[in-house]
C-alpha cells in the first residue's frame, strides 16, 4: 500500500469501476492503456526494507463492494492484476493472475523493471497484458512501450468472471493519469502492440471496450471514506457499488493534457497539509 504524503502535502487517489464487458473472456485477451506515472523514480514511497509499495494499480477486477482481488488468494473468481510497484531492489511493473501458475504457487506473474524502460517523470508509457490459452497452458505476455516480458505457464482450473467489476487505478495507490484505454477479447500480436506503441490505440475487429480519459472525467463521482478500502486485498468495504454500464468512479479524476487524447485522466490529488 502507498501512503503518498510529504510534510507538504497529502495524496488522495481515484477508482473508476465498470462492468466486467460483454464478450471478456478468461480465455483469451487483451488490455492496452496509456499511462503516465506522476512521479520521478528515485521517489522512495517503501517504509522499510521489506515492504513492497503499491504506487499505481493500473487495471484489475474486483468484486461488487470494489475490493480488489488477490491472485494469490483467491480461489473461485479470476484474478489479473497490473500494478506498479516499489520494492528494495527497485521499481517493476507487475502482471499477475491466478489464470495459470507458476512452479509451487497458485498464481504467475510477469515483471518488468525500470532499469529496463526509458522511465521518465511526465512521459507517457504504452502498457499491455495478453493472456490466451493453449490447452493445459497459458501464454501471457506484458508490454511496456518497446520491452515485452512473454513466458507460459501451467493452467489453472477455469475462474469465474461472475459478480466481478473491474477497474482503473484505486483510492489507495494511484500515482498516475489515464489517457486511453481498451480491452479485446483476443490476445492481439507482437506487430499490433508495437503499432499501437507507435501511433497510439487503434480499433481493431475484436475490441469490447475503449474509454478516453475524458471518458473517466465525465463519469459521475462519489464520495466514500478512503479507509473503507484499506489495507489492499483484505475485503473491508463492505458497501455495494451501484455501477451502470456508464461506469462510476470514487473521487473525480482531474482533467490534464494527455498524449493521443486532449484530455486525459489525473487520479491523484495533492492538498497541502496544515
Amino acid at each position: 500500500m502507498c501512503h503518498a504524503s510529504n510534510k507538504k502535502y497529502h495524496y488522495q487517489f481515484s477508482q473508476a469501476f465498470f462492468p466486467i464487458p460483454k464478450g471478456l473472456s478468461t480465455e483469451e485477451g487483451s488490455y492496452e492503456a496509456w499511462w503516465r506515472l506522476d512521479y520521478d523514480k528515485k521517489r522512495i514511497f517503501q517504509r522499510d526494507e521489506n515492504y513492497s509499495a503499491y504506487v499505481l494499480q493500473a487495471f484489475g477486477f474486483t468484486d461488487l463492494n470494489g475490493n480488489r482481488l488477490a491472485s494469490h488468494k483467491e480461489k473461485k473468481h479470476s484474478t489479473i492484476n497490473l500494478n506498479f510497484v516499489q520494492r528494495k531492489s527497485g521499481h517493476f511493473v507487475i502482471f499477475a493472475t491466478n489464470l495459470a501458475r507458476q512452479e509451487n504457487q497458485s498464481f504467475c506473474s510477469l515483471n518488468l523493471t525500470f532499469d529496463e524502460l526509458a522511465w521518465d517523470k511526465a512521459a507517457w508509457h504504452y502498457i499491455a497484458i495478453t493472456w490466451k490459452k493453449d490447452k493445459d497452458y497459458y501464454i501471457l505476455s506484458l508490454t511496456c512501450d518497446n520491452k515485452t516480458s512473454r513466458k507460459k505457464f501451467i493452467a489453472n482450473d477455469k475462474k469465474s468472471l461472475d459478480d466481478l467489476l473491474m477497474s482503473f487505478g484505486s483510492v489507495v495507490a494511484a500515482m498516475g493519469s489515464l489517457d486511453s484505454v481498451q480491452l479485446s477479447n483476443k490476445a492481439l500480436s507482437q506487430d499490433k502492440l508495437d503499432n499501437n506503441y507507435k501511433k497510439g490505440l487503434t480499433k481493431n475487429a475484436n475490441l469490447i471496450f475503449s474509454k478516453k480519459g475524458n471518458d473517466i472525467n465525465k463519469l459521475k463521482a462519489i464520495k466514500l471514506k478512503q479507509q473503507d478500502f484499506v489495507p489492499i486485498y483484505q475485503n473491508k468495504a463492505t458497501k455495494k457499488l451501484k455501477v451502470t454500464s456508464r461506469g462510476l468512479i470514487i473521487k473525480p479524476s482531474q482533467e490534464v493534457k494527455g498524449k493521443h487524447s486532449s484530455k486525459a485522466a489525473q487520479f491523484h490529488h495533492s492538498t497541502k497539509n496544515i
